[in-house]
């Protein structure tokens, strides 16, 4: 389901690393020229299998901790999580995900700031991991964490939220288009919470590409990245690349959530039984 979201909205991703790592100001149609003259449709979807790997292990583990952490952090009663709590379930499940699946997201940024020359995601992680060290493949791994778990947090926490008040207390139905309108109100809040943190963990991940030019920037921490971005550039250096996130987030969370409520009513409500499983996914398959 993740990896669904994540391709389909790949490019908008590339335009957003590249004019996060950009020196100027350049637009959403001024980075898509100069990323489609570097190299047309491979330039734009470089770094897609590393993506791809990053969702299938930090998109699914996110969503998989979702519900068992609501539902621990809940107890045993059967009343509706408070906002609170569905915001720290998302937040928890978010940063446990994004510790463990870090050099997924390392190997992804490489690739998509176009810094680096890697065959592939394998060849990615080994170059690192022999020339850098092992310890490089976790570079990042604070504001990689707090990102997620701001960013998990806001989504799972906000699309959980809307559809369960909007189903008890509005009496609509539990369907598409509540599916739907509950990830474009949560896509729109987590990217404006989370951005100034996206932008600090891109630039700090891609910085030790150039590590050895002495004219390279090196950011100490995040709050360094962030305090020294908002002063060369302005506060709104901080959203640069903030319209191709946001398109980016919109596209894949509206297939990612529809998608996980689809097969979550199809597969899971009659329990998982390889028979079910068999006949459910072909059936599940054939209305997409």
């Amino acid at each position: 389901m993740p990896c669904t979201g994540d391709f389909t909205a790949f490019p908008a991703d590339t335009l957003k690393v590249r004019m996060q790592n950009a020196g100027g100001r350049a637009g959403i149609s001024q980075t898509c020229y100069a990323v489609w003259q570097s190299g047309g449709i491979r330039a734009v979807y470089s770094g897609v299998n590393a993506s791809i790997f990053r969702q299938f292990t930090y998109g699914g583990l996110r969503l998989s901790l979702y519900q068992p952490i609501r539902d621990a952090l809940a107890g045993r009663d059967n009343k509706t999580p408070s906002a609170g709590l569905q915001i720290l379930a998302g937040g928890a499940s978010g940063a446990i995900a994004s510790a463990i699946c870090t050099p997924a997201d390392v190997v992804k940024l490489r690739l998509q700031a176009g810094s680096a020359h890697y065959r592939g995601v394998g060849h990615a992680l080994y170059t690192i991991a022999s020339t850098e060290g092992i310890p490089k493949l976790w570079r990042g791994v604070g504001p990689t964490s707090t990102r997620a778990a701001v960013v998990a947090g806001v989504e799972l926490g906000c699309y959980d939220f809307f559809k369960t008040r909007a189903m008890h207390l509005y009496a609509v139905d539990d369907g598409p288009l509540l599916h739907m309108g509950s990830a474009v109100v949560s896509t729109l809040v987590a990217v404006s919470v989370s951005f100034p943190i996206d932008v600090a963990k891109t630039r700090m991940i891609n910085q030790s590409v150039g590590i050895k030019d002495p004219s390279a920037v090196v950011y100490r921490n995040m709050l360094d990245c962030v305090l020294r971005t908002a002063t060369e550039r302005g506060f709104l250096g901080l959203y640069q690349g903030v319209s191709a996130s946001f398109l980016r987030q919109l596209v894949c969370n509206v297939v990612t959530f529809m998608s996980y409520e689809q097969l979550k009513n199809e597969l899971w409500i009659e329990g998982w039984r390889g028979d079910v499983w068999t006949g459910k996914i072909a059936a599940v398959l054939q209305t997409y």
